[in-house]
């Protein structure tokens, strides 16, 4: 019981942790660009899907990107949750029973649905399939690094800055705190 609610309360760190440390996932397959419709085949041969949002879904990678978030899930929450290592197999297979890529890939393409009219999803689609759309699809992952790290390092170069204004913060907040505490303890004592 006691590995079961660490596993619970270590689970939203274990996903922050590894978030954080995918250095890059595994690019996009470039799309075949030789069908014109909006239906699209995936590269595991699964059905076509048949709107422009299955095919985005399937043209960013998300069932490359899916596998690889699993298996960087699993190592992460194995790594940093030592204790889990005898429970391997079953970690496994709930990730393979539970995160499945059918349902992903409906999701994914709800959310796509939902947040683009369909004249928008043609166009996206349409421009995954040219070259610049296959490139910017390919260093997506690189991309979102590098400018991961940039913000990272300006962080870094401006923490005394912080630690600055933290402090001062600090002492505004406890200057207020005594001030309304006096008159109410003048007010007692009278």
């Amino acid at each position: 019981m006691r590995l079961l609610i660490a596993l619970l309360l270590l689970c939203p760190l274990t996903v922050a942790a590894q978030q954080a440390e995918i250095d890059a996932p595994a690019p996009p397959r470039p799309a075949d660009t030789s069908t014109s419709s909006t239906a699209s085949q995936s590269s595991a041969g699964e059905l076509p899907g048949t709107a422009p949002e299955y095919a985005l879904v399937d043209l960013l990678g998300g069932k490359d990107q899916i596998l690889v978030i699993q298996t960087r899930f699993i190592d992460t929450l194995l790594r940093t949750n030592p204790e889990l290592q005898d429970y391997q197999p079953a970690v496994q297979a709930w990730a393979q029973q539970y995160i499945q890529w059918q349902e992903v890939r409906e999701r994914l393409a709800a959310m796509y649905r939902n947040n683009f009219s369909a004249e928008e999803l043609e166009a996206i689609v349409k421009f995954y399939r040219s070259p610049a759309g296959r490139k910017s699809a390919l260093l997506m992952p690189t991309l979102v690094r590098e400018g991961s790290q940039i913000g990272i390092d300006l962080a870094e170069a401006h923490r005394p800055e912080l630690i600055d204004m933290l402090q001062a913060a600090r002492e505004r907040k406890a200057a207020a705190n005594s001030s309304a505490a006096s008159p109410a303890a003048s007010a007692a004592g009278q």
